[in-house]
């Protein structure tokens, strides 16, 4: 998994997106999205990005690390 936590930020329409990159490429995930690299967006906890890759059924966890005061 080349995936990482960049960030996450708030819509203007009140939606939360979270912010990853893969190598060079940055993309705004929510629930549900599918992903170029064939995984979905399956939940966004407060440690990670659960993403599904449906053909076999693989889980992959994109961790969040804790925010600092």
């Amino acid at each position: 998994m080349t995936m990482r936590y960049l960030g996450y930020l708030r819509s203007p329409s009140g939606e939360n997106l979270v912010l990853l990159a893969d190598g060079e490429a940055f993309v705004s995930v929510s629930v549900g999205i599918r992903l170029a690299n064939g995984y979905v967006v399956q939940a966004i906890g407060q440690d990670a990005v659960r993403l599904l890759y449906p053909a076999t059924g693989t889980l992959a966890d994109v961790p969040i690390p804790p925010i600092r005061p």
